[in-house]
């Protein structure tokens, strides 16, 4: 919910130097620029103490160096309270801009900030409504996900549902499996085809693809009771795997497996096959109380 900044671990207090910088904000065509947030700060002793240690600074596109701006509204620095603040931009009005928000500490003092709800408002200018990319297979999406997350829209014809938990739906188009994360706001079991377009978020989640945020309302399910059959796959499958993940996020069966321990440790248990071994994560405690036999 907001962003942070601490050099506070384990109660030591580190000297640190932090800059939290925006992409590029185009303010071209617009005039009398503000800048907005919400800051609390605590930690710092006092207030004094904490103006020392946070600004927030501007420079013009291209720019090497960059501009202190006066904060209207600071924090305290010794409460978790949210303060209104706002910046006058109006120095920058028709450049693109960048904003930073810079902490430091000390090894006497590191205070805790947090930063949230961060906008620019001005008058006139043009504003283009930012295209939302469509695509139309897994395939496409997993080659299109980055660690950036990006706004999309999947148009899709019969996925089968392959499992369902908590705020996540697992789906196949028979090739590739795919995860839509982010509500419990959806009616499918396992077994029925979904069709429509799905709008939400593409991301790649530690790695995994997956559409976060997503939103249902023009998505329904066209058949029901369909069969679902896992993937039969050897550990050397999955672990030789390379260019298109196309095992990840879908259902499998393991076959020929040897586990490499009796009991979970910290979810995971590493299980072997007759050239590689994988680790077998228990995201939902599924399997906490099982025995495992290491000898067949």
């Amino acid at each position: 919910g907001y962003m942070k900044a601490s050099a506070y671990i384990s109660g030591t207090n580190y000297a640190s130097e932090s800059w939290l910088i925006s992409p590029v904000v185009d303010l071209t065509g617009a005039t009398n620029c503000v800048l907005s947030f919400e800051q609390a700060a605590n930690f710092f002793g006092d207030k004094e103490s904490y103006l020392a240690a946070v600004s927030v600074k501007a420079k013009a596109e291209g720019a090497t160096e960059w501009t202190d701006l006066t904060v209207e509204g600071p924090a305290t620095g010794t409460s978790w309270d949210f303060s209104a603040s706002t910046v006058a931009l109006s120095v920058f009005d028709g450049q693109k801009v960048q904003v930073a928000f810079v902490y430091t500490s000390t090894a006497e003092k590191a205070g805790t900030w947090e930063v949230k709800n961060v906008k620019i408002q001005g008058e006139g200018g043009t504003v283009e409504e930012p295209v939302v990319p469509e695509y139309t297979t897994i395939m496409d999406l997993k080659d299109n996900a980055t660690a950036d997350i990006v706004a999309v829209n999947f148009v899709f014809t019969d996925l089968l549902v392959t499992a369902v938990k908590g705020k996540s739906v697992f789906v196949t188009d028979g090739n590739e499996g795919m995860q839509f994360y982010g509500t419990a706001d959806y009616t499918f079991v396992a077994g029925d085809k979904i069709s429509g377009t799905l709008a939400g978020d593409l991301y790649l989640y530690g790695g995994m693809t997956e559409i976060t945020n997503v939103d249902y309302s023009n998505v329904t399910v066209s058949s029901s009771g369909n069969e679902v059959v896992p993937t039969a796959l050897t550990v050397e499958n999955i672990a030789n795997n390379s260019g298109h993940l196309v095992y990840e996020n879908m259902l499998v069966t393991l076959e020929n497996v040897f586990f490499q321990a009796e009991t979970l440790t910290s979810k995971n248990v590493t299980i072997a096959g007759a050239e590689a071994t994988i680790v077998l994560r228990d995201n939902f405690n599924v399997l906490t109380d099982a025995i495992f036999n290491t000898t067949k």
